[in-house]
């Protein structure tokens, strides 16, 4: 399982961040689904991912960072 966590514990995301990060975890990990919890304390959860942080390279942790506009910690 991955789940990260918005370091900004006052972060709402919008509905078109979590399409985007929807977009980018489902295009570019071997996963089924994810989980996005709009906030307050936005958090991100790749169920079925069975190497979990193996996968989630620098460069599609920085793009979802940039989503949503904060550092997401490994949880």
């Amino acid at each position: 399982m991955i789940r990260l966590i918005a370091q900004d514990d006052d972060l709402e995301l919008s509905d078109e961040q979590v399409s985007k990060i929807t977009f980018w975890l489902l295009e570019f990990l071997p996963a089924r689904t994810c989980e996005v919890s709009v906030g307050p304390s936005a958090s991100i959860v790749v169920p079925d991912q069975d190497r979990g942080l193996e996968d989630l390279t620098p460069g599609l942790l920085r793009q979802l960072e940039t989503i949503v506009g904060c550092a997401l910690i490994a949880n």
